[in-house]
């Protein structure tokens, strides 16, 4: 009955899982030419303009307050940490990703 009542996903299991889609990601990055399509380039503009202005800002500043109310109410420190983190993703992320998807190989 202990077996029935065990988490779906264990640790073991999940990082398991995460190696094999990082590793589909990787390989298909590399056959892919996304960078010569321009089909949806005036969205892709509007939201890294978005991500990288006063709506980024704003998911940044949000998410820092809700970090520092559940930091203090759990005396923890772990919530300013993924407010930093949405911060970062929010700045640093767009240039990320259209460096990936422009790389020439």
């Amino acid at each position: 009955m202990k077996k029935l009542m065990r988490a779906p996903l264990e640790l073991k299991n999940n990082a398991t899982t995460t190696l094999y889609l990082t590793a589909a990601v990787i390989l298909c990055a590399v056959s892919a030419q996304a960078a010569t399509d321009a089909t949806f380039q005036e969205i892709v503009d509007k939201l890294i303009a978005w991500l990288t202005g006063s709506l980024g800002m704003t998911f940044s500043l949000g998410a820092l307050a809700i970090g520092l109310t559940i930091g203090m109410i759990k005396q923890s420190i772990m919530g300013v940490a993924v407010g930093i983190g949405i911060a970062l993703a929010c700045s640093i992320g767009p240039a990320v990703l259209m460096g990936i998807f422009t790389a020439a190989l």
